[in-house]
């Protein structure tokens, strides 16, 4: 079971539950020992107050009278007696007692006793070895001083019936302990159904079925471990559903292009003269180009979409904009377009890369869709509160302001637009600004074009240099 739940549970619980009772059991056995001792003590001193009190009744009269005058033929003082007294209950142990008069005077013992040696040396509690044995001896003197009572009583006498005691108290729970633990094994396994059921649900699924577990019934611990799991399975179905967006989309946009392809290829092929075929694989040329831009497209797009993070770290946002303008210069240059750039720092929270692609895009499709002579702005600046704002406008046919939310869709193109584009641009330029809390809006530009301003939010303010902060 290593490494199993249950060995987890079970393992404290029953080690703990043992540990427990062999903790109960000790102190159990400690606090009998305790009680018998005391209890025995007890006894043992109102023996040997009552064997005093009588002792003294016997003898006092012939004690007051001993002056001169001899003791009566009966009396202890003249015949000391031994008397053996019979135990008539179960934790009644064998006791040894002496009765002293005159200091040195045996007058009455047990036959345990010893005859001619005493008991206990001083009065009160006391512990010796006789015959071999250890004995715990009470003595007690009379408050005239004549006549004293010793009683004692063998102490491994008194551990036999402390452990009786204690086996009385611990044998219920001995036989408790492995039902406990029975009972502890059940009901951890009665626990964990819920995860067994759960386990079993899942090994039952379908590959293809990405729906949410039902968390009804299950315990409130359990319930967490469902809850992600369900989030995993919507990141799943979510990344699922992507890949088989992608593969349509690119399956459908494809299409076209390789039956062009193909078309001009067989022109290229029975073309007689060298003009027909140069033109026919120039056509190739230009639809291979167009497939590249497109793979491109959608490969920018499938890495932006939902379930990715932005790219971390922070830049600047007008070197990034010089940079991919002057990479599309001859591009505008070519097409007669006048590409004008106009930028101040403007650090945002965002990786070079997507702030690169976002800029690509947006020059670039404004190159495309503007006619030869006319004109590309980009401005880079700095709004309330540090925000940065991207601006590119330009003087090409513009979008009316109903389809301005349409051209944010897949592969969406105005009927009749004159670019070479796919339509994924728009929609890559979006996902770039969602990625990074940006805010994005299409107007009319001062051109009589389109006018696409981009708005990160303030980026949080750096931390001072270690050195600077440690001067102050």
């Amino acid at each position: 079971m290593k490494g199993s739940l249950r060995a987890r549970l079970l393992l404290p619980l029953l080690g703990g539950t043992l540990l427990l009772w062999g903790v109960g059991a000790a102190f159990s056995y400690w606090r009998a020992t305790r009680e018998v001792a005391a209890f025995h003590d007890a006894q043992l001193a109102q023996t040997a107050r009552v064997l005093l009190s009588l002792s003294h009744h016997e003898l006092g009269e012939e004690l007051a009278f001993q002056s001169g005058a001899a003791p009566s033929p009966d009396s202890l003082l003249a015949h000391p007696r031994v008397l053996d007294l019979p135990m008539v209950h179960d934790y009644e142990a064998p006791v040894a007692f002496q009765v002293w008069v005159l200091g040195d005077r045996l007058v009455l013992r047990s036959p345990n006793a010893p005859a001619g040696a005493r008991l206990a040396e001083v009065a009160g509690f006391s512990e010796r070895e006789i015959g071999g044995a250890r004995w715990r001896v009470y003595a007690v003197v009379h408050p005239a001083g004549e006549i004293e009572a010793q009683v004692a009583e063998r102490l491994d006498l008194r551990g036999g019936l402390a452990r009786q005691v204690a086996w009385g108290m611990l044998a219920p729970s001995i036989v408790l302990v492995p039902v406990l633990g029975l009972f502890i094994w059940w009901w951890v396994g009665v626990g964990l159904r819920p995860l067994r059921a759960l386990q079993g649900q899942l090994a039952r699924r379908a590959p293809d079925r990405l729906d949410a577990l039902e968390p009804e019934g299950l315990p409130a611990e359990v319930r967490p471990l469902v809850e992600a799991l369900n989030a995993l399975l919507v990141r799943l179905r979510l990344a699922l559903e992507r890949e088989r967006r992608f593969t349509a989309d690119a399956a459908h946009e494809l299409r076209t292009p390789l039956a062009a392809l193909r078309t001009q290829a067989q022109v290229a092929m029975r073309a007689r003269e060298g003009g027909d075929r140069q033109r026919a694989l120039r056509r190739v040329v230009e639809g291979v180009d167009r497939m590249t831009h497109l793979v491109g497209q959608l490969l920018t797009l499938a890495r932006m979409e939902p379930g990715q993070t932005a790219g971390g770290g922070r830049a600047d946002l007008a070197q990034v904009v010089e940079e991919v303008t002057a990479q599309l210069a001859p591009l505008a240059i070519a097409r007669g377009i006048d590409l004008s750039l106009e930028a101040v720092p403007a650090p945002v929270e965002a990786g070079e890369e997507t702030l690169a692609v976002l800029t690509r895009n947006l020059v670039d499709n404004a190159v495309r869709y503007t006619p030869a002579g006319g004109r590309v702005a980009v401005r880079v600046a700095v709004a309330e509160r540090g925000a940065a704002v991207l601006t590119v406008e330009d003087s090409g046919p513009g979008i009316p302001p109903e389809e301005r939310q349409r051209v944010f869709e897949r592969f969406y193109r105005r009927p009749g637009s004159a670019g070479a584009g796919c339509g994924l641009g728009l929609s890559i330029v979006r996902r770039i600004a969602e990625l990074h809390g940006a805010r994005i809006r299409l107007e009319e530009s001062r051109y009589n074009g389109l006018r696409v301003e981009v708005r990160w939010p303030a980026p949080e303010p750096a931390p001072p240099a270690r050195g600077v902060a440690d001067h102050a």
